[in-house]
């Protein structure tokens, strides 16, 4: 038995990735303690793999494992921490470690491309 809960997890301010909203997907298995988690949009990060999927580890989760609060703040701060000994993504960590501001630039990028498309989206529905 599984459950799929959709999610958005806001950019941590004063990082690179401000300003957008990050649409992910968490599917809760009765077999496993941790959700799995798959981002919606395209994500360019250490700890997320091609296919926007980011594996939750306990150690990565401050305060209760088991509270949804705790584990969407968790994902928030991982965004702009990564864990690098769990790197998925081998070109988002080698640009970290190595070219920390072009990291920053591709994210901010990214975010404001994001935040761009949900603005649209907001105006068309207006």
């Amino acid at each position: 038995m599984y459950f799929l809960w959709d999610c958005t997890v806001p950019g941590e301010e004063y990082t690179p990735w401000t300003n957008a909203r990050y649409g992910l997907e968490l599917t809760f298995d009765t077999t496993n303690i941790l959700p799995s988690v798959r981002f919606i949009d395209e994500i360019f990060h250490p700890n997320i793999n091609r296919f926007y999927s980011m594996t939750l580890r306990c150690k990565n989760i401050v305060g209760n494992p088991h509270g949804i609060k705790d584990i969407l703040r968790s994902i928030q701060r991982l965004l702009s921490q990564p864990d690098l000994s769990e790197a998925t993504n081998w070109k988002a960590g080698q640009m970290f470690v190595s070219n920390q501001n072009l990291y920053d630039s591709q994210t901010r990028l990214l975010a404001r491309q994001l935040a761009s498309k949900e603005e649209e989206g907001t105006n068309r529905n207006s």
